[in-house]
């Protein structure tokens, strides 16, 4: 099977981190790490240093502040409060680190080293907040003004009594819904109930109508030695991404290889807080089933396009990748317009059109044959259809090119003989 195009962003929540903001697609400002997770006891402290680097040919002043946050949202981006200077979840004041603007110079880094300082008497438990560093002004790089916004993550766990306690609120495909030119999602939504955050991970194995284990189904980078494995168990939380107490958070698992059409229950093992387990199962259906209605060409005043009519039988959002294939009466192909890439899918159950542009006039006169080249679902199933045309249009643009040719081709003639004539010698007496 041809390979897939993924969405790029589905990996970016799992690191639990927020990317430079810009107003344009330069990423001119980054940290590192993106998350610190620093253990203290009450009335200790602890250290980091964040590595700030400029990337681009321009200097960059940014300006730190701190950011405080209970909550992640269901991708695990961190929520944002305004606590008040008593609550006990606000660590604002925990945390040293230098204040002033930090000058980047050109494809340049600073360290900048913080410290976190526990009162005595803190109560066991997540702590959470931010170093963001802010673009002072606006930087410009070739005539686009690049806004920074770039935080790095803390998380602290402030020593005692733990308690993990967790579940899992669902766990099945992802939106209820497969799509025919992506590979398969399962969703599992953890809620984090105890009192620290926790990296949920696990594993998903796939069986089939026959009990049977499907073998081969995931295929991914092993985040330590970044070898590429393929497993017989999807992955949960690959990552690490983090939940944080009183949160909820959506993981997703993607069956990669080896997919079929059928019916399959999935299995889910996810382990928390070092020993507690949750295991959950759901049973799906692959049933792809696109049925082509009719294929024909519609020869406009001012244009030339196709029209596909097809009807999904299946549970899956089918959509066609592929090209029509013209032929001209001596089965030379003349033409491989493509299918739009961004026709909109067929849902499960509905019959629709796909209008695929050709030319910008009708065809010129001759006789045609059209045919489907094209694929849809996780098998790249074929759909194949074919339809003769004629046109009866005279291209007088070609017939000119034509005429002007011959004409053209008849003076080179002309001038051939007259200057072989004037060349040739008199006869001698």
């Amino acid at each position: 099977m041809h390979s897939k195009i993924q969405t790029i962003a589905r990996r970016v929540a799992g690191t639990f981190c927020v990317l430079a903001l810009t107003i344009s697609t330069v990423l001119a400002v980054g940290v590192k790490p993106v998350r610190t997770e620093l253990i203290i006891d009450p009335g200790g402290s602890g250290s980091a240093t964040i590595r700030v680097i400029n990337s681009e040919n321009i200097p960059v002043i940014v300006r730190p502040e701190i950011t405080v946050y209970t909550k992640n949202d269901e991708e695990g981006f961190p929520v944002s409060e305004n606590l008040s200077a008593d609550d006990p979840m606000n660590i604002h004041d925990w945390i040293e680190f230098p204040e002033g603007d930090i000058s980047l110079d050109p494809n340049s880094e600073e360290q900048v080293t913080f410290t976190v300082n526990v009162p005595e008497g803190a109560q066991p438990g997540g702590r959470y907040a931010s170093i963001l560093y802010t673009s002072v002004d606006d930087a410009t790089s070739g005539g686009v003004k690049i806004q920074v916004a770039v935080p790095s993550l803390i998380l602290v766990k402030v020593s005692g009594e733990e308690v993990h306690a967790g579940e899992s609120l669902s766990f099945g495909v992802k939106d209820d819904k497969l799509l025919s030119d992506f590979n398969p999602m399962l969703a599992v939504s953890f809620q984090n109930s105890g009192n620290v955050h926790e990296k949920p991970s696990g594993l998903i194995t796939l069986t089939d109508s026959t009990g049977q284990s499907l073998t081969q189904i995931a295929r991914y980078r092993h985040p330590v030695s970044g070898a590429l494995v393929t497993g017989d168990a999807i992955p949960i939380n690959l990552d690490g991404g983090n939940v944080l107490p009183g949160s909820s958070r959506t993981f997703t698992a993607e069956w990669n290889e080896n997919i079929r059409p059928g019916k399959f229950t999935a299995k889910m093992e996810l382990k928390f807080g070092g020993d507690q387990v949750i295991e959950k199962s759901t049973d799906f259906e692959i049933s792809e089933d696109l049925r082509l209605d009719s294929f024909v060409i519609n020869q406009l005043e001012n244009s030339t396009d196709f029209t596909i009519t097809l009807t999904n039988s299946g549970n899956v959002f089918e959509r066609l990748e592929g090209t029509i294939e013209i032929l001209n009466e001596f089965d030379s192909v003349m033409a491989s317009p493509e299918i739009p890439a961004d026709a909109k899918y067929i849902a499960p159950g509905s019959t629709a059109s796909v209008t695929i542009p050709w030319l910008d006039k009708q065809v010129p006169k001759g006789k045609y044959s059209a045919k489907i080249v094209a694929t849809h679902g996780f098998t790249d199933t074929p759909v194949e259809g074919e339809v003769q045309f004629s046109s009866d249009v005279v291209d007088y643009m070609l017939y000119g090119m034509i005429g002007g040719g011959v004409l053209v081709l008849i003076l080179l003639i002309a001038v051939i003989v007259l200057l072989a004539r004037k060349r040739k010698p008199e006869a001698s007496v």
